[in-house]
């Protein structure tokens, strides 16, 4: 199983826009900057979108997830 918490950051993509598009196709992550404002400062980022993996999750979500997120990046990028 897969656990841990794996953070994204893509260079002219907003986290939050990330978010909301991933929850539109029924997937929840959490986004901004989960209490790590300096950090955020220091690298010159604006949030970062996170997904929070557990025991429960399976092979199955974390392919749907990647399959999503890389889908919602290429829209963000073609929209933007």
């Amino acid at each position: 199983m897969l656990e841990g918490e794996h953070g994204v950051v893509r260079e002219g993509l907003h986290a939050h826009d990330i978010a909301v598009l991933l929850d539109s196709a029924g997937i929840c992550i959490r986004s901004g900057h989960h209490c790590t404002q300096p950090l955020h400062r220091h690298y010159g980022l604006s949030g970062i979108a996170r997904a929070s993996l557990a025991f429960t999750s399976n092979i199955e979500e974390s392919d749907r997830f990647a399959e999503e997120l890389q889908s919602t990046i290429a829209f963000l990028r073609e929209h933007s």
